[in-house]
């Protein structure tokens, strides 16, 4: 009788962890996998940002002006594409995060998207989001959330948003 106890306790305790504990597991990580995944997207869409954003010397020889505006122009190609990646796949990076802060990345996409659709120059689009880059990396740093400091974070992102969205432009050309 000790035996089959034994047994029946090893595969109540089996199914328990495959069917209660794994799945849960699997949610965390796979939420992580996606918060880091995009961290990654933003800091490529800042980097492109900042490129576009900057001012091109005057005295550039021709030959590279012509090099680094090509190089511009693929850049910004990068960055209408990451910012296409983002928005299609929204939910899914937005339902990473908890609460507000789903709603700020969601907004966060919806700016962006709508910046790069927007009649605003190359470089205007760059710069705001360039602009948006650094408190919205600080707003979505999980570790800050754990920390308890991602509020004025969050605040900060808030404000950014706000400006973009009290221009006299639309965002989004209809």
């Amino acid at each position: 009788m000790n035996f089959w106890g034994g047994v029946a306790g090893g595969l109540v305790t089996f199914v328990v962890v495959e069917w209660v504990f794994r799945p849960l597991i699997n949610t965390v990580n796979e939420g992580r996998t996606t918060r880091r995944e995009l961290e990654a997207l933003l800091l490529q869409l800042a980097l492109c940002a900042a490129w576009l954003a900057e001012d091109l010397p005057k005295q550039l020889h021709p030959e590279v002006r012509l090099r680094v505006l090509e190089d511009r122009r693929r850049a910004y190609d990068q960055l209408c594409d990451l910012t296409q990646q983002i928005f299609l796949n929204a939910g899914r990076y937005a339902g990473a995060y908890p609460g507000r802060l789903r709603d700020l990345v969601m907004r966060y996409i919806m700016t962006v998207h709508g910046l790069v659709l927007s009649r605003r120059t190359r470089a205007d689009q760059a710069k705001r989001i360039k602009d948006l880059a650094e408190p919205m990396a600080r707003a979505i740093d999980i570790r800050l959330l754990a920390a308890g400091r991602i509020v004025p974070a969050v605040r900060e992102t808030q404000r950014a948003l706000d400006r973009i969205d009290a221009d006299d432009e639309p965002a989004i050309v209809t």
